[in-house]
């Protein structure tokens, strides 16, 4: 499936989850995003309300946003440890597949593309921690 993107800022502590990734998920009110280190992938999944690590996504960034941005340091701590080799202010653009039965959309962190973007369309932000 084409065009399942999200874009890390590691300068900002951002993830920026794009409209059709979301879709593919289901457009879910909750996200979690789960690294596996051994395979040096970044998962994303619909998540619940039960879940503390979830990311609350609100109904008006699935209807009116092209995109959603979560804020998460923690994160982006985990994900520079994980790859040494990203920069610290750097933007890293990812492509994933889709495992429908799992409903888990995988990135993997070793083809993610080194870029920067300027004029990017505004979206929500959500702040975590």
């Amino acid at each position: 499936m084409p065009g399942l993107n999200i874009l890390i800022d590691m300068k900002q502590n951002r993830i920026r989850i794009h409209k059709a990734t979301l879709r593919a998920l289901g457009s879910p009110h909750y996200l979690s995003l789960v690294i596996n280190p051994e395979e040096h992938t970044l998962g994303i999944t619909a998540g619940s309300a039960e879940d503390r690590t979830a990311h609350r996504i609100s109904s008006s960034v699935l209807n009116t946003r092209e995109c959603c941005e979560l804020h998460s340091s923690t994160l982006i701590g985990a994900l520079l440890t994980l790859c040494p080799e990203w920069h610290d202010y750097g933007k890293y653009r990812m492509t994933g597949t889709l495992i429908p039965e799992a409903n888990i959309i995988r990135f993997d962190m070793r083809s993610a593309v080194f870029e920067e973007i300027k004029g990017t369309p505004a979206c929500s932000t959500q702040h975590t921690h």
